[in-house]
């Protein structure tokens, strides 16, 4: 039996994969959701071995605190990715469906936080791109699955019949889990399509992953003094412990948008940060 491993960004094809490859396999394949109630959340999985005729077991995870192993001995792991403005737009209509408002603040605090997961994300798994790793974008597969998923069972050892894999496939693109079709994103009839930030928030993205080019949606912008581009260096000013540098980044934001709590919360958070001491080291004349 083979071990996949998946590491994907949210709304990057992971089930797509899943739905093809558990109608090629049918019950020669093992899955772990990894999120569910009943799951042991530990990689590796601790219930992969419960059925001796698998094939293949194949289990998920976002790797959303950035904890997970890079390398699993025994195991393979297929690394998912997708251009970054298609795959937000999707991602903030399920956050939508979990119960949130929608308006540009909200839009645009989800649109930070989804900054801050890329670089994190590219930073771990994409950047050094590891030979043991096979890399598979959302744009690829749904393009080219065939080719896609021959490349992934070439690499992981896995011996297919060209046939039944190709039905597979079919299956898996005319009937999601939720009964539609899988379509590709329509990134300029969204509602916030017009509105900067998406461009910003595409700039920010772009240049926080050297190396990582995927196809652009819109202009060049100067991201940087841009609302969204306040707010995420803020972020990571927190992040680095620099107080001086986050709380006038986050004045700064608050002075574009005031009242928001958002920006609120971001400068209590750079406040709340330990000023730095400036050591002056005693000449040996003054001694």
């Amino acid at each position: 039996m083979r071990y996949l491993l998946g590491v994907s960004m949210p709304r990057s094809g992971h089930h797509l994969l899943e739905r093809i490859l558990k109608n090629t396999f049918g019950t020669q394949i093992g899955y772990c959701e990894f999120y569910g109630k009943d799951c042991c959340k530990e990689i590796p999985c601790k219930f992969q071995h419960e059925t001796a005729d698998r094939i293949l077991f194949f289990q998920k995870s976002h790797d959303f605190h950035f904890t997970d192993p890079v390398i699993v001995a025994g195991a393979s792991r297929v690394v998912q990715y997708r251009n970054p403005v298609p795959r937000s737009l999707s991602n903030y209509e399920l956050h939508l469906r979990n119960g949130h408002e929608d308006n540009i603040r909200t839009f645009r605090s989800f649109l930070v936080e989804e900054a801050w997961y890329f670089q994190r994300f590219f930073d771990k798994w994409m950047a050094a791109r590891q030979s043991e790793h096979f890399f598979l974008s959302y744009e690829e597969l749904t393009a080219d699955p065939l080719n896609a998923l021959l490349r992934l069972f070439r690499h992981i050892g896995v011996t297919v019949d060209t046939e039944r894999l190709s039905a597979g496939i079919a299956k898996a693109v005319t009937g999601r889990g939720d009964g539609t079709s899988f379509a590709p994103a329509e990134v300029f009839s969204h509602r916030y399509a017009r509105q900067p930030v998406l461009a910003n928030f595409e700039e920010i993205v772009i240049k926080s992953c050297p190396g990582y080019f995927p196809m652009r949606y819109f202009k060049s912008a100067d991201a940087d003094v841009s609302l969204i581009g306040l707010i995420f260096r803020a972020k990571k000013a927190i992040e680095a412990g620099d107080r001086d540098l986050a709380l006038s980044l986050a004045e700064a934001a608050n002075a574009q948008d005031p009242g928001a709590p958002q920006l609120a919360r971001l400068r209590q958070a750079a406040i709340a940060l330990p000023a730095r001491t400036v050591r002056v080291q005693a000449s040996a004349a003054g001694q």
